[in-house]
């Protein structure tokens, strides 16, 4: 695309062509903005073959391939950067973790094993990506004290709280009949004796 055309009726000698151009480059030159400019001389006239710009063609898309191909190759699934709002972080830096860092993870792993030939393991226990909600914790341990698998206190020890005095006994779950622990005890109150 022509920055600026200067047209001329007659027919400029080389040399003349060469002062007017040194003249607008001092001008207008590229540090203001300018262009070089191009002279068209013994009755030339400039004609448009396209009216689109640089700024009409659609790079975009061709900018997006590109970066898909560069993740593709890192290993970063392509859908972690196309949807972003305050909804799903949390489900992309998982997935994050679950498709590109901890399969990268195993070949180094991998790699350390066959050398050295211990048998080692990636700790993920403090990535907090990988963590579950907040509330699925405390329903899960709530579950399992309630349900008579683990003690109150051993609950308390795994979500990083101190003991309490008198907690260290497994609940016996009880149901609408009565108590686990004893059946006969439970159904229909006795009726009282007169």
């Amino acid at each position: 695309m022509f920055g600026l055309v200067l047209t001329s009726e007659n027919t400029l000698s080389p040399a003349a062509k060469e002062k007017t151009l040194i003249y607008w480059q001092q001008r207008y030159n590229a540090k203001s903005g300018g262009k070089r400019p191009i002279i068209l001389d013994s009755g030339l006239k400039p004609h448009k073959l396209s009216d689109q710009s640089f700024s009409d063609l659609d790079f975009d898309q061709a900018i997006k391939t590109h970066s898909e191909r560069i993740m593709t190759a890192v290993g970063v699934p392509p859908i972690l950067l196309q949807g972003g709002n305050n909804a799903n972080i949390s489900p992309n830096l998982r997935l994050f973790y679950l498709e590109t860092v901890l399969p990268l993870t195993r070949l180094y792993i991998s790699a350390v094993e066959r050398y050295f030939g211990y048998d080692v393991e990636a700790i993920t226990s403090s990535v907090s990506a990988l963590q579950p909600e907040l509330k699925d914790i405390a329903s899960y341990h709530a579950s399992l004290v309630n349900g008579g698998i683990i003690t109150p206190n051993e609950a308390r020890i795994e979500l990083r709280y101190p003991k309490l005095d008198g907690q260290d006994t497994i609940r016996i779950p009880a149901n609408i009949a009565g108590s686990a622990a004893n059946p006969s005890i439970g159904g229909r109150p006795q009726a009282a004796k007169e």
